[in-house]
């Protein structure tokens, strides 16, 4: 029998799936166990950097050819 440490109730412990792992949890003060509290695997999200430099520049220069063009074009239009 183990005893909560917070609540002090005699074997409040239930089994719960959380994040992969199976953890257990005081029913009364939600409080987990310190032995299983150390690392269970967490989900992970990962930032995806699917910016490339070469692409980055690529969209750079195609923004200032079309704005040069735009520019180019209004002048001539005026002229």
């Amino acid at each position: 029998m183990r005893n909560c440490p917070n609540c002090l109730a005699i074997n409040p412990f239930k089994k719960v799936h959380r994040d992969g792992a199976e953890i257990e949890i005081c029913e009364y003060c939600n409080t987990i166990k310190e032995e299983e509290c150390e690392e269970y695997p967490k989900k992970q999200v990962q930032n995806k950097n699917d910016s490339d430099p070469i692409v980055t520049v690529a969209i750079g220069y195609t923004v200032g050819v079309v704005f040069f063009v735009i520019l180019i074009m209004g002048i001539l239009n005026y002229s």
